[in-house]
């Protein structure tokens, strides 16, 4: 009743923020899979294969932990206004 566009605009991105918190646990799982997986058929891989796997595999939870910030500073940030 007393909200306006901002505090519409601030929440929607609160929620946003919090469904990315959500998203990144299992995301985060999965490239761990990804990298254990990649551990384990280690010995039928070649060298550079298994390095560029892993190699790979680092940079994705590497975006993965950027998104993660990202999305816990607007489910934090926007809640607090």
């Amino acid at each position: 009743m007393h909200m306006d566009r901002v505090d519409a605009l601030l929440m929607a991105l609160g929620f946003l923020g919090a469904i990315g918190q959500g998203l990144s646990i299992p995301v985060t799982l999965l490239a761990t899979i990804e990298i254990m997986n990649n551990i384990g058929g280690a010995s039928t891989l070649a060298a550079d294969v298994f390095t560029h796997n892993i190699n790979k595999n680092a940079v994705f939870v590497c975006y993965v932990a950027c998104g993660q910030w990202a999305a816990c500073f607007l489910g934090g940030f926007f809640s607090l206004i």
